[in-house]
């Protein structure tokens, strides 16, 4: 576990959600001697099963676990900041037919408020069941987010987004240990838990996705701006289908339904969205991929180098691999992704990329961005999508009568 300075930090003021993580996390740290104040964070009050996730259980029973552990407990309610940093954005990127990871805006409402609640408590640290660790350089007092023991169960990803003034006073408990181990340590407590972390980890990562979150998109925005459109195939520009809504829709998905007739062949997916006008293109996902991304609003280690071209690792979404890579940086915190192999199917704007020095235990969070395009390079030319049978058949006649010119 990240071990910490008993005589200049006491007191720790640890996130509970009534889970055995958060439970196991103050325990650890109980232990180890130090002052622990468990805080559940109500972040909405919204009935939608797919919102239950986000909030801790029942806070009056979470205040019974820490009465179990015999350490003070505190309730906060922060809504209002959870709708402005969370559910506006991903509602608003839904309807645009692009992307946004609410799990990092999450972890961010979280540890700002564990940190303010700190700070009228008098805490000097800040703690929570993730599954991550937390390194200072000694030498340049830079803080690092590391990959932690369990690499399996890492979060790094969602964490990433996180100053050096947050790392600060971070401390994971569940760092050095395996999930495995947690389960043991939770098992000789004798305490009913009341949330399933894992299960709760999965659904916050797919929130975006998930297809019951369209009701939520329905009432919180208004109908002008979910009008009916229509449904066309890439390759041909054929009408496929009409829809009732552009945020019915994300990038790569498959199943596609439309109004007024049954499923649509399997093997299409959402390739492109146009929102103004309406249109949502589908094609075969095999002929979509991109060798090349660039982001925006780039955030980085203080001591990285930016000079030159770096090799790392990137992750792509929660529950991605770590894949290699090349940096090039660029001028107002954009950068340039280039991939060692080419990844299928089409990178959606606002998407979010997390950058590692090495894959494994102890892989360094060295960069963060958003996705603001990606594509691939043919002939020299920048596509973010392959020719379409009209793009070709046109490209033809054009080589054809340049033949036909050079003959005469």
């Amino acid at each position: 576990m990240n071990k910490v300075d008993r005589n200049t930090r006491e007191i720790v003021v640890v996130g509970m959600d009534g889970g055995l993580e958060s439970t196991v996390a103050a325990y650890l740290l109980k232990k180890q001697g130090l002052n622990v104040i468990g805080l559940g964070v109500i972040f909405h009050e919204y009935d939608y099963p797919c919102f239950k996730t986000w909030n801790p259980a029942d806070l009056d029973k979470v205040k019974l676990i820490c009465d179990q552990l015999e350490i003070p407990f505190y309730g906060t309610n922060v809504s209002s900041l959870f709708y402005a940093r969370v559910i506006e954005p991903v509602v608003s990127t839904k309807l645009a037919g692009e992307s946004f990871e609410a799990i990092i805006a999450w972890n961010k409402v979280l540890l700002e408020t564990l940190i303010s609640k700190a700070k009228q408590l008098k805490a000097t640290m800040v703690s929570t069941g993730h599954m991550a660790k937390v390194f200072k350089n000694q030498k340049s007092g830079v803080y690092s987010l590391l990959v932690p023991n369990d690499v399996a169960n890492d979060e790094t990803y969602g964490l990433s987004r996180l100053s050096q003034a947050e790392l600060s006073m971070l401390v994971f408990p569940l760092a050095e240990i395996k999930s495995t181990e947690v389960e043991k340590i939770a098992g000789l407590l004798g305490i009913k838990f009341l949330k399933d972390n894992k299960a709760s980890k999965e659904i916050r990562k797919s929130f975006f996705y998930d297809p019951e979150f369209v009701d939520i998109v329905e009432r919180f925005s208004p109908p002008s701006l979910r009008k009916e459109g229509i449904l066309i195939n890439y390759n041909d520009e054929t009408t496929v289908g009409e829809h009732d809504g552009v945020h019915l829709y994300h990038l790569n998905q498959s199943e596609l339904h439309v109004r007024g007739t049954s499923q649509l062949d399997k093997n299409l997916h959402v390739i492109k969205i146009y929102p103004g006008k309406q249109l949502v293109y589908v094609d075969y996902i095999d002929r979509h991929y991109y060798t090349h991304c660039r982001l925006m609003r780039f955030s980085h280690d203080p001591s990285m180098d930016l000079s030159r071209p770096m090799k790392c690792y990137v992750q792509t979404e929660p529950n991605g691999e770590k894949l290699p890579c090349t940096l090039y940086f660029k001028n107002n915190r954009t950068v340039v992704v280039e991939f060692e192999k080419e990844r299928t199917g089409q990178c959606p704007r606002g998407g979010y990329q997390v950058f590692y020095n090495k894959r494994g235990i102890g892989g360094k969070v060295i960069g963060s961005g958003v996705v603001r395009h990606a594509g691939f390079f043919d002939d020299g030319e920048f596509r973010t999508l392959p020719k379409s049978k009209i793009e070709e058949e046109l490209t033809g006649e054009k080589e054809e009568r340049k033949v036909v010119e050079f003959e005469l």
